[in-house]
């Protein structure tokens, strides 16, 4: 698969099951902090970036237009 549609399949489910009647419970910046560790663990996974890498989130979001 290409990254394209990797993006796709990560934005309709991925997102979706993670945020999953999110609007029943108040989101703190804690949980906001770990739902974009989990996005970014995602993105860095489809690039093939390891924690070596040393790329920074804005760099990669702007790469894959995120």
């Amino acid at each position: 698969m290409t990254e394209g549609i990797k993006l796709v399949i990560h934005s309709t489910t991925a997102k979706a099951a993670l945020k999953f009647s999110s609007e029943a419970w108040v989101q703190t910046k804690r949980e906001d902090k770990t739902l974009e560790a989990s996005q970014m663990k995602f993105l860095r996974h489809l690039r093939r970036i390891t924690e070596l890498g040393r790329e920074r989130n804005q760099f990669l979001r702007d790469k894959l237009v995120v």
